[in-house]
């Protein structure tokens, strides 16, 4: 698959798309996700994550839904749950548009 940043200011807002799956994805055409980052205070910050499954083919609705709710939702709070994981250990973080 390609990921791409779709928008990005620095440590305020991200979008990005994965999308062109080498396999098939329930029907899926790409997937969204944006993160936007609020500070409420010192070493106090606010992550609002949202994310879109995108589909074309009202057939696969219910196969897409299950594949959510059953999959990419608990997918998306491991993600989370790691990143907490990262910030309570003070990893430090870079993001670059080139690989290592």
């Amino acid at each position: 698959m390609v990921e791409k940043i779709v928008d990005r200011v620095e440590n305020t807002y991200w979008k990005f798309e994965l999308s062109e799956f080498q396999f098939w994805v329930v029907g899926f055409s790409k997937f969204t996700g944006e993160w936007q980052t609020t500070e409420l205070g010192q070493n106090n910050i606010l992550i609002n994550y949202t994310y879109t499954l995108h589909g074309g083919q009202p057939i696969l609705y219910p196969l897409q839904w299950l594949f959510a709710k059953l999959i990419w939702r608990p997918y998306m709070k491991r993600v989370l749950k790691n990143i907490r994981l990262l910030i309570s250990n003070q990893v430090p973080f870079k993001y670059t548009d080139k690989p290592d």
